[in-house]
């Protein structure tokens, strides 16, 4: 396999050591086939009330909520079980496809944006008691506003959506098969992304709710998936790493520390420098790491 370096470069200004990078990270684009889920990218953020858990299964996430009390998001709070990783306050575009499908009203599974525990915005499929639905919504300040509650038409073994952010508008589209796409909603909403990660949740009152298994097959960055999905490489590699987690720090009045992360094994190469033409020179690795 080819191994790609993708170039990290930092313009220094040397008075006040500040460092600017050149290279924005998103999230992270993951297929779980790893059979782990990395914590380098991930952080477990289980409900408060306890009992659900997460693991791989089949190259899937598996996130698993037991029956009994409510694992909600709305004006109360944030109670859902989710995977979430840092992402930087930019434009985005975000696809996942979910091999699970709600059955039983309230089963919930999607995907969530937070600037905090007061502050999030939700984009989800789930069952009112007759029917699966499309719902997407905004938290703000603890005030709920609903934009789209639509019933969902048909259904196959999977479900997609796309949620895409360009400044304040958001865009939610989904699919049944993974090639047709309808839009559910387009709205402008003000936020400040910090983390985004697929949720699943259950609710019911009275109780109890209903127990469920989201199955995530993946979660992609759409200007960077994973492809071809679940490995089968048969050819040359010729994606570059994606870098993400970059973290720039002073050292002394002529020196700084810069690391960070790829999703796969990489070398390393850095430019620097007084101005953006990185005058001062260069630094590489040729480890893979």
């Amino acid at each position: 396999m080819t191994v790609l370096c993708r170039t990290l470069v930092f313009c220094i200004a040397m008075s006040g050591l500040a460092a600017m990078q050149a290279h924005a990270a998103v999230f992270v684009s993951d297929d779980f086939s790893s059979g782990s889920i990395n914590p380098l990218v991930w952080t477990q953020q289980q409900d408060p009330v306890g009992g659900s858990g997460f693991s791989i299964i089949s190259n899937e996430l598996a996130i698993t909520i037991p029956a009994g009390p409510n694992h909600d998001l709305w004006t109360t709070g944030n109670d859902s079980v989710r995977l979430m990783q840092p992402t930087d306050d930019v434009d985005f575009e975000a696809e996942l496809k979910f091999s699970s499908i709600p059955t039983q009203g309230y089963q919930m599974q999607g995907v969530l944006i937070e600037q905090d525990a007061s502050n999030f915005i939700r984009f989800d499929f789930y069952h009112d008691g007759a029917f699966v639905r499309v719902f997407s919504a905004t938290i703000i300040g603890g005030v709920a506003t609903s934009r789209s509650d639509l019933i969902l038409g048909g259904f196959g073994s999977a479900l997609y959506m796309r949620v895409s952010r360009t400044g304040d508008q958001w865009t939610y589209t989904y699919s049944i098969d993974g090639m047709n796409w309808d839009t559910a909603a387009i709205f402008s909403q003000a936020i400040t992304v910090n983390s985004i990660g697929p949720f699943a949740g259950n609710y019911a009152a009275p109780g109890p709710a209903p127990a469920f298994t989201s199955l995530v097959d993946y979660f992609f960055n759409t200007a960077s998936p994973i492809d071809p999905e679940d490995g089968g490489m048969t050819g040359p590699d010729t994606t570059p790493p994606f870098i993400f987690n970059d973290i720039v720090t002073a050292v002394s009045d002529t020196e700084i520390s810069a690391t960070w992360n790829t999703d796969e094994p990489a070398d390393s190469f850095i430019e620097y420098g007084l101005t953006t033409g990185y005058e001062l020179g260069s630094m590489s690795d040729p480890a893979l790491v």
